[in-house]
């Protein structure tokens, strides 16, 4: 069947990937090009990477990401923060003029940054905090 065919092809090239460990409770089904996600991650970013691998499969026309975070609500709000300010602070992206707020394991950055690279590195950062269900991007560069 091709979907089976599909799925050892695809669990192949996840093994082969950088972040195996992190993926080994994800599978996936395809149905008419659809592929669909399950299974259970550590952090939002591992949930996101199983979708990105996935889109880039050959015949996936689209992808139906029902991966669980693991650390989901089990994590309270400002021990995520405080890992956020942590992980950005090692990585050089935490200016005085950020904010980071989070409710309900979802992570608000607001404030302005120097580049695109620090928007979206700041997004991924927070993405591998454990316990954080959505990151709310609202950082603008500086003019």
């Amino acid at each position: 069947n091709q979907s089976n065919r599909w799925l050892t092809f695809e669990k192949e090239k996840i093994h082969d990937a950088d972040y195996t460990e992190n993926l080994l409770h994800v599978g996936a089904d395809v149905k008419g090009g659809t592929a669909i996600l399950v299974g259970h991650v550590d952090t939002l970013l591992d949930a996101k990477k199983a979708l990105r691998l996935a889109r880039t499969a050959r015949g996936v026309k689209d992808v139906v990401n029902n991966i669980c975070v693991d650390s989901a609500g089990k994590i309270p709000d400002e021990n995520i923060t405080n890992e956020v300010v942590n992980v950005l602070q090692s990585n050089h992206i935490y200016p005085p003029d950020i904010s980071i707020n989070t409710q309900g394991g979802k992570v608000y950055l607001e404030g302005s940054i120097n580049s695109y690279y620090e928007f979206e590195t700041a997004e991924e950062l927070t993405m591998g905090v454990k316990g954080v269900i959505d990151v709310i991007n609202k950082l603008n560069k500086r003019e």
